[in-house]
């Protein structure tokens, strides 16, 4: 399985290994086979009920321009960003959380592992 996340100028790729040698990443200049950065066409909004406070949520899916990747954004908090990239990973026991600046964000798997299914990198 090899996956390629691109930038403007450089990627990064990893290829996991069934050999028992695990994961294996490395860095290189942006070339052929490097995937090109998708979006959404038009703005998304759901409502419902926090999975696990039970409190009113709402979230919007907002198209971005290239190179801006997946960024939650905590309107309760003045537009806080969070980016979802590993450095801001701070738990992943049971769910994926992710913090910058004491922030938090919690389980963001569920719609992190349906926009990467559809191929959504911003």
């Amino acid at each position: 399985m090899v996956w390629q996340k691109c930038h403007t100028t450089r990627f990064l790729c990893g290829v996991y290994s069934k050999q028992g040698k695990g994961f294996q990443s490395r860095r290189g200049t942006l070339g052929q086979r490097a995937h090109q950065e998708q979006t959404i066409a038009e703005a998304l909004e759901f409502s419902g009920v926090g999975l696990h406070s039970g409190a009113p949520v709402t979230m919007r899916l907002l198209p971005a321009p290239a190179g801006s990747g997946i960024v939650f954004r905590r309107t309760d908090l003045d537009n806080f960003e969070i980016p979802a990239t590993g450095r801001n990973v701070a738990k992943v026991s049971y769910a994926t959380s992710l913090m910058r600046q004491s922030v938090l964000i919690s389980t963001t798997e569920h719609l992190l592992s349906a926009l990467i299914g559809w191929a959504s990198t911003t």
